[in-house]
């Protein structure tokens, strides 16, 4: 039973900032999604536990429940509202990798180009978040126009190829590609009248969005 407002009788909050906790200072890449489908993998080895409940019916409370524990450790650390809600968007990352963001974006936000990194970025996740495409969607390189959009997925392939060590090393991939990002958009209308080109367009936004999504979702953040 989540609890709501003070009442906690089962001491929930504390056990699940406790495996947050734990987690953390193991420095394992585990998730909210993860500990989720370790409950999952669990109901269905002994589903007498489960009678009265049903996971699957519970993911998005649950994970949701684990991740606001994350929050309150960063405040705790005084890390300002916006870079948390940022950092803590997407439940399909880490816990250490939700501390690493808010650190990284910390570190950097006095940064001369940390402006204009961030809106290159929001810029491309806003029009992703516009994509409605099929689950077998496949970029189709013969319907580019210009230079730009090949540049772009050039850059976006060498991403997916790459293993990153750590969460600095994916802004300063962000950071790199704010100058291709301006570019593609001062070339590229995305959203054009022919619906081929569109969602191959927005499909290509949508892989980099997949990629800056491992820092956390940058359009909750302020750089006003």
């Amino acid at each position: 039973m989540i609890p709501t407002g003070s009442n906690d009788p089962y001491a929930l909050r504390r056990q699940a900032a406790g495996i947050a906790r734990i987690v953390m200072d193991q420095n394992w890449s585990l998730s909210a999604v993860q500990l989720f489908n370790v409950v999952e993998k669990n109901a269905a080895a002994n589903p007498e536990l489960y009678r009265k409940i049903s996971p699957a019916d519970t993911e998005a409370e649950v994970t949701t429940f684990i991740v606001e524990r994350i929050k309150k450790m960063l405040e705790v650390q005084h890390y300002n509202f916006d870079v948390i809600e940022t950092v803590t968007a997407k439940t399909t990352n880490g816990f250490k990798e939700m501390l690493e963001a808010a650190r990284v974006l910390k570190v950097h936000s006095n940064d001369k180009d940390f402006k204009d990194t961030v809106e290159a970025t929001t810029r491309v996740l806003r029009l992703a978040k516009k994509a409605d495409l099929a689950a077998d969607v496949q970029l189709k390189p013969e319907l580019f126009e210009n230079d730009a959009e090949k540049v772009f997925a050039d850059r976006v392939a060498e991403m997916e190829e790459k293993n990153f060590n750590n969460v600095e090393e994916i802004f300063q991939v962000l950071r790199g590609m704010r100058v291709v990002i301006n570019n593609y958009f001062d070339e590229t209308m995305v959203m054009a009248k022919d619906a081929d080109i569109r969602n191959n367009r927005l499909y290509q936004l949508s892989l980099y969005a997949s990629f800056a999504y491992k820092l956390g979702d940058l359009t909750k953040l302020n750089v006003k």
